[in-house]
């Protein structure tokens, strides 16, 4: 692999020739797993830690729902409806609700039930009837809301997904509410790298939905009163040695049971996807999740490019004194790397920046993009250190300390100067 490079004399790289983006590699293939996908990512830097099969398409069953929920929060963002915002049951959704088989928590015909009370049964106990109550109540139709939730997934680079259902049933089982066009057979798919995807925008866009995730039980209005549900993610109640915030669970019967988790690791959140789980009882899909989590924890560490770093110095436009100033990062950057990784090989790429003029306060941004990476000489290295979900870290530049602005003579000489060094260059 050609590289150049130009080092600063703290070890940091600050221009890098690299090659094209990473290709799917992942620091680690977990082991002794039982799901078709698994995968496991830091929900900062987007960084793949751990990755089994990750791009194929799985049916997703009821983590579905992350979806369903997260338009009907940008609804509420929208003022389209509220947490309070009432739905009147109707028959059709009544008698879809009794079956248990399908559903989760019985709704009576006529009963009105306010849209947090229909997310809490839909993240809880993810009943079918109230994922499907809340779709009707944002786009009016099932079939409308299921193309808003394919649009959705395309604005984050998710193409073709062909969803067919807000609850996460094959088609043939919506009932009533199956889409006519679509084969009675089809179900939700995506890879497990797409619904980390819709895991990290729930997360990241709608972070209040974490406090009903989070909750292991709760008291729900249902046909005969109020009744308790309890979370189905027993990784809430029992981490074994992880502290889990959510997020959803799901079943199918064409591939069995499938989790995406959120937890913390070395003290950065992770995302947690597994996917297909065929055993017969569900918490082998939660035996996966720890597994690869524990994988991850005795093999990987975590390095850190620190805030306050000096990245480079520049020269900044009509400056006094006229030299060179320092750029600083902005924050901390924080990689999973394996345990002998050198933690002096983290590097940031800064590009060829448009003119900086004075004056400046120390700490003001100055640039925002710059390309964080971990360094390896080695391809393969690099590309399973540099696997990231969507788009790499950035970092931004500040200014290490006050620039001040020359008075008006010094300037107009700084301008003489310019000119006759560009004419008789």
């Amino acid at each position: 692999m050609k590289k150049v490079k130009y080092w600063l004399l703290t070890g940091l790289i600050v221009i890098l020739m690299l090659p094209g983006a990473p290709v799917s590699a992942a620091l680690l293939t977990p082991t002794n797993i039982g799901g078709e996908a698994a995968l496991l990512v830091d929900l900062d830097t987007g960084q793949i830690l751990s990755d089994k099969d990750s791009k194929t398409r799985y049916p997703i069953a009821s983590t579905t729902k992350l979806l369903t929920v997260y338009l009907v929060e940008q609804a509420i963002k929208d003022k389209q409806l509220n947490n309070e915002s009432e739905v009147i049951i109707s028959k059709d959704l009544s008698e879809f609700s009794e079956n248990q088989a399908y559903s989760g928590v019985p709704l009576a015909e006529n009963q009105k039930i306010t849209v947090h009370d229909l997310i809490e049964q839909t993240l809880i106990a993810s009943s079918n009837a109230a994922s499907i109550a809340l779709a009707e109540k944002v786009s009016g139709k099932v079939p409308d809301f299921v193309a808003k939730m394919n649009e959705q997934l395309a604005t984050w680079g998710i193409e073709d997904a062909k969803l067919v259902s807000p609850s996460g049933l094959p088609n043939e089982d919506m009932g009533v509410y199956k889409i006519e066009s679509m084969p009675g057979d089809a179900e939700n798919k995506l890879s497990a790298r797409e619904l980390a995807t819709v895991a990290k925008h729930v997360i990241e866009d709608f972070p209040a939905l974490l406090t009903y995730t989070r909750k292991q039980a709760v008291e729900t209005p249902s046909r005969d009163g109020m009744v308790e549900i309890k979370n189905t993610n027993a990784l809430l109640s029992n981490g074994r040695g992880y502290t889990f915030e959510g997020l959803k669970t799901g079943s199918a019967v064409t591939n069995g049971y499938s989790f995406v988790g959120l937890t913390t690791l070395d003290q950065q959140h992770v995302i947690s996807v597994v996917l297909g789980n065929n055993f017969d009882t569900s918490n082998a899909v939660f035996d996966d999740t720890i597994t690869m989590l524990n994988q991850a924890k005795k093999e990987l560490k975590t390095v850190t490019l620190p805030a306050d770093k000096m990245v480079r110095k520049v020269t900044v436009k009509d400056a006094k004194p006229n030299k060179p100033y320092p750029l600083r990062t902005a924050t901390a950057t924080r990689f999973f790397a394996p345990k002998n990784f050198d933690a002096k090989n983290v590097g940031i790429m800064t590009r060829g920046l448009t003119a900086i003029s004075a004056p400046l306060k120390k700490g003001q941004e100055v640039d925002r993009h710059e390309l964080v990476f971990l360094e390896s000489d080695n391809e393969d290295e690099y590309n399973r250190l540099n696997d990231m979900l969507g788009n790499p870290p950035y970092v931004t530049l500040i200014s290490g300390e006050e620039v001040h602005k020359a008075d008006w003579w010094t300037l107009q000489l700084n301008h003489i100067k310019t000119f006759f060094q560009t004419f008789f260059e």
